[in-house]
Parts: C-alpha cells; sequence; structure tokens
C-alpha cells in the first residue's frame, strides 16, 4: 500500500471513515435510548425518580417481566439449535479426483496398536468434514457464543458476531482435552451491537452500475502496550498484518488506552481527480488528539468476516426490534402499577390518622399512637384516612401481566408452571408448543446464519488449518488431518432440534414406515431379497428414546435354539399318531426296525 498512496490518501481515508461513523451514530441516537432502558429493565435495576418530601416509605420495585423473558427465549432458542447428545448439522463433502487421491493416501485411523487405513467413500467424506469442524468447536465454548447472538436478538433485535483467528492458549483454562502450543483455530466471537455501526445506506439490488457493499464500523478500546507489542507485521495480504508502527509509536494517552475504529467493507478515498476504489478491506484508525491510519489489511476472504442478523424487521434499514424493545411500556407500566398498590396497601395497614388539634390529650401525646391494645384517654375520637384502593390496583397488573405475556409469548408453562388446573400433560405440551412458535420461527431463520459460519469456517480451515487430530466417532478412533482434508466445496445442512410439532410428525411417520415394511418383510424374502435387520432396529429405537441407554443389558447375549428340521417320509408310510398327554409313548422306530 506504501507504493500506491501517500499519507494524504491515508489522512483522506481517515476523514471520511469518521464522517461516515459520526452520521451512523446521529441516526440511530433514538434506537440507542431503547437499548438503554432494555438494559436498565434487564437489570433490574428502579427508574430514577424524582425524590419529593414525604416519599421515603414507597416502595421502588423494577419487576423481572424483561429479565424472565430474555432467560426463557435463549434457553429455548437453544434447546432448539442444539440437541442434547445429538447432531445439530450434518455435511456432505463434494469429492472430487484430486480430493479423494489426497484423502486417500493419508487417511489412517489411530488403533490400539497400529494405523488403520480406510479408503474413503462419499460417507466417509462426509463424516470427515462433519468431525473436523466439530473438533475446533469443541475448542472453545461455541455454543455459548451462539447464546451471546440470540441474547443480542432478544434484547437489541440485532446481533452481529466476528469470524476470526485465535490463538489456543487463550482458552488454555478451560481444558477441552490435548491441543498443541500456539495453534491458532478459527473461532466466533460475539461483537456488542451497541459498539457496532452498520451500514444504514439504501443498498440497490439487481440494478445496472457498480454497487458498494454495505460496510461495519466496531469501536472500541485497547491498552496502547497491547498495540505497540502486536504492531510488528507489515505484510497488508494477512490477517495478522498491515500494521504502521511509525504511526503507532506516535500514540499517545492519558490512561493508557487508546480509542479505536475497525472499518470492514468497501473503501473509497476521495481525491480531486479520479476517486480511489479499494474494495473488501479492513481499515483500522486510532481517534486520539489526532486521527490517523494506524492499520489497512486487504480481506484475503471473498466474504466479509461479521455476521449479522435481527429477529424482526420493521422498515428496510439495517436495524431490527426485538420482543423485549416491545415490552419496554408494558414492563414500565406494570412495575407502576405495582409500587402503587403495594403503596396502597401499606395505607390500608397503616393508613394516616386525623385528630382533632384542640383535644388537649392528642396535642400532649403528640398525635395516636396505633399498636394493639393501645389506651386512648381523649375527648374526640381519631379517624383514619382511606387513600387508593389496593385490589383495583391489583387488577391492574394482572391485566399488565397478561398483556406482556401476550407480547412476548412467555406464557406461564414456558416458564414451568401450569396455567390450569385438571390439564392432561398433552394439554399442557401444546400450550407450550404454541408458545413457542415465534422462537420457533426465529432459529430456523438463525439455522441459515449457522450455514453462513460453517462455510466461512471451512474456507478459513481450508487456507489455515495445520496439523491436528480429530476423532470420528463412525470409526470410534483419531485421524491425523490437515487442510488438504478439507473439501473445496460442502453442502452444510443445520436442522438444530427442529420444531416439537415437525419431530413429533418425524417419529409417527417413520412408525408408520417400519410397520409397513414389517409387513412386507416376509413377501420381501420369499422373493429373494434381504431381510430386515431387527437387531438394528431395536437398537436404534432403544438409542432414540434415550442415547445414554445400556443398549447391551436390554439385547439378550444368548443365540436363538435352531429347531431340529423334520424329514419328509418315505410315500405310503403315514405319520406317527400324536400321543395322549401323559401317557407314555412308544417309539415305532422298535416295529420297523422288528
Amino acid at each position: 500500500m506504501a507504493r500506491r498512496f501517500d499519507k494524504r490518501d491515508f489522512g483522506r481515508l481517515a476523514e471520511s471513515i469518521k464522517s461516515d461513523l459520526d452520521q451512523r451514530q446521529d441516526r440511530r441516537k433514538d434506537l440507542e435510548k431503547q437499548w438503554k432502558e432494555v438494559d436498565r429493565q434487564v437489570e433490574m435495576k428502579p427508574a430514577p425518580r424524582e425524590k419529593r418530601p414525604g416519599t421515603d416509605w414507597m416502595p421502588e420495585m423494577e419487576l423481572p417481566l424483561q429479565a424472565q423473558a430474555l432467560e426463557v427465549l435463549t434457553a429455548d432458542a437453544r434447546r432448539l439449535l442444539f440437541p442434547r447428545e445429538k447432531e445439530w448439522f450434518r455435511c456432505h463433502a463434494k469429492s472430487t479426483d484430486e480430493y479423494l487421491r489426497a484423502v486417500e493416501s493419508t487417511l489412517l485411523v489411530s488403533g490400539d496398536e497400529e494405523a488403520t487405513p480406510i479408503t474413503p467413500d462419499q460417507a466417509d467424506l462426509n463424516a470427515l468434514t462433519q468431525a473436523i469442524l466439530a473438533h475446533f468447536h469443541g475448542q472453545y465454548d461455541f455454543r455459548a457464543a451462539v447464546d451471546c447472538l440470540n441474547t443480542q436478538a432478544f434484547k437489541y433485535g440485532t446481533f452481529v458476531g466476528h469470524v476470526r483467528w485465535a490463538k489456543r492458549e487463550v482458552f488454555s483454562n478451560d481444558y477441552r482435552g490435548t491441543f498443541r502450543s500456539r495453534e491458532e483455530i478459527p473461532i466466533l466471537v460475539p461483537g456488542d451491537i451497541k459498539n457496532t455501526y452498520l451500514d444504514t445506506s439504501a443498498q440497490m439490488v439487481a440494478r445496472e452500475g457498480m454497487m458498494i457493499a454495505p460496510s461495519v464500523i466496531r469501536v472500541y478500546r485497547q491498552k496502547l502496550t497491547d498495540l505497540k507489542m502486536a504492531a510488528k507485521s507489515r505484510d497488508t495480504q494477512t490477517m495478522s498484518g498491515g500494521w504502521m508502527p511509525g504511526n503507532v509509536s506516535k500514540l499517545q494517552t492519558e490512561d493508557g488506552h487508546v480509542q479505536l475504529m475497525e472499518y470492514e467493507g468497501d473503501c473509497v478515498i476521495p481525491r480531486s481527480g479520479k476517486d480511489a476504489f479499494l474494495p473488501n478491506c479492513i481499515v483500522t484508525l486510532a481517534m486520539g488528539s489526532n486521527l490517523q491510519v494506524v492499520r489497512y489489511r486487504e480481506n484475503p476472504y471473498p466474504f466479509r468476516l461479521f455476521l449479522t442478523g435481527v429477529y424482526h424487521l420493521e422498515n428496510l434499514g439495517p436495524y431490527g426490534v426485538s420482543p423485549l424493545m416491545k415490552g419496554v411500556p408494558i414492563q414500565m407500566a406494570a412495575s407502576e402499577a405495582f409500587n402503587r398498590t403495594m403503596q396502597a396497601q401499606i395505607l390500608e395497614t397503616e393508613p394516616p390518622i386525623w385528630c382533632d388539634p384542640n383535644d388537649q390529650y392528642w396535642k400532649a401525646q403528640g398525635g395516636p399512637q396505633i399498636e394493639p391494645r393501645a389506651l386512648w384517654m381523649s375527648l374526640t375520637k381519631p379517624e383514619p384516612v382511606r387513600i387508593g384502593n389496593a385490589s383495583s390496583l391489583f387488577d391492574v397488573y394482572l391485566g399488565l401481566l397478561k398483556q406482556y405475556e401476550e407480547l412476548t409469548g412467555v406464557s406461564s408453562p414456558r416458564l414451568g408452571a401450569q396455567t390450569k388446573s385438571h390439564q392432561t400433560a398433552f394439554a399442557i405440551d401444546q400450550e407450550m408448543v404454541r408458545g413457542q412458535a415465534r422462537t420457533v420461527d426465529y432459529t430456523s431463520c438463525f439455522t441459515e446464519t449457522l450455514v453462513s459460519f460453517l462455510q466461512m469456517e471451512l474456507s478459513m480451515l481450508r487456507k489455515g488449518m495445520g496439523e491436528t487430530s480429530v476423532f470420528i466417532p463412525q470409526y470410534a478412533g483419531y485421524v491425523d488431518v490437515n487442510r488438504t482434508h478439507i473439501p473445496e466445496q460442502a453442502f452444510i445442512e443445520v436442522y438444530g432440534s427442529s420444531s416439537p410439532i415437525e419431530r413429533r410428525e418425524q417419529e409417527q411417520k417413520e412408525f408408520q414406515a417400519l410397520q409397513m415394511l414389517m409387513e412386507l418383510d416376509p413377501q420381501i424374502v420369499e422373493m429373494g431379497g434381504r431381510p430386515l435387520d431387527l437387531d438394528y432396529i431395536r437398537r436404534d429405537i432403544l438409542r432414540r428414546a434415550n442415547p445414554a441407554l445400556d443398549l447391551e443389558a436390554y439385547l439378550s447375549q444368548e443365540q436363538p435354539v435352531e429347531q431340529p428340521v423334520e424329514q419328509p417320509l418315505p410315500p405310503g408310510v403315514a405319520p406317527a399318531p400324536q400321543g395322549i398327554p401323559g401317557a407314555p409313548q412308544i417309539d415305532p422306530g422298535l416295529f420297523l426296525s422288528a
């Protein structure tokens, strides 16, 4: 880049990116206010109120409606995406001749004594690709990273993640098997949408002319010491390079941290003549006393390294809406109604008392003392002042709870409660399924994001994967693999747990198909076909019911006793008569031998 651009070009680029950031920040000010209010309600911090004399006794409590909804939605999304003890995606690798030769010559399964070579077929290649991806997911808490994306979607309506290479020792505090020192792995890093600014410009699709792709701007803070230690490689073609040590050394800070801004996407450097177009690049700016570029890289991959998505779109912008954003006013009203109900209840149990100021007894006592067995020697009777109606306020509170339940879909059965007495288990299950309908729809759309990540992961491994050992369950052994074992193309399907209704329908279809096969099996065998493997069917049914079952304990180890085959009698010989039960039997061979 130094040969093509000078300092003035990078200065113009920095000013252009900073101007773009200012516009994006200004356009979403109202949206950030909503996010801030959602955070306050989830943290259950009471809303700030004006303190007036005589209001210290009033209760201030924030209800847990938003926090409960977020917990339930995130837990349901995780259960729908990642079934326990089961696979949640499958791969179908494209097997070219070159790929088969590379895999066939190096695919060895490690055994107890020596490695066993394998001649792979299509099923082996699919299992190998899937095992490699699953291996790298197990090197860090991948499912927790996906949980963070779902949490952002349910809270802010928009999620953002960053795909990047990371050194394995960063995660060394979590033991997940044997790993090489300083091994680099592709990971999914949950981003913070509050510090990430998406492109709000209108994007034209299927139109004439060259279109600049959407960009992403991320703002973050980093220690200046770490920044100077990392600024070593100048190579703009690598993800770890592109640094400008001269500009980094000039950075100064008061608290030891520097504010950075990272721009990823297509850049345009304004010039007096023809503007310079920089496609698919990553530019890092330091925002201190003066704005300057400290890093420039060209993305070696044809895709953006950011993953973004929404829960629900209401307009053509890049930001979505969420159940918690829509639940903000109901949460505020419900909290206010609940606090008012408690205030009214307190006034009912400890009401204000009116007494005659001309009564000398009350004047001497300083007013009536409200306590059990109190003795008043006054000439006038004190009168309690009734303020508020706790039962009416409580009805308002219950109505707001019902409205929040209908808005978010987080009903009592999803929280583990039974809404009606004398309900059957099927009715409760159906009620839960209906409540999960919107979450099921969201997770079905989110699977496309996971497919994109897995494809990005394969592309990154194809370029930068080193020698590693992965466990393949189909082989019950480890296989040493490298980048040559990654297929050029692979179709990836993310199916997760599917929805509860779809799962039950699938199980019903499989049971009906099995019944039909059992009825046709004798005819198929009679016509020379292969019989059903009943042992495998039994094992599969038990495995589906509970993967943790000891199958061998359920299946008998004894071989069935073969019944003797009766020999046909010679022509003209009648079969021997059957004896009477309990009577002695005579061997007909005795008479024949005589």
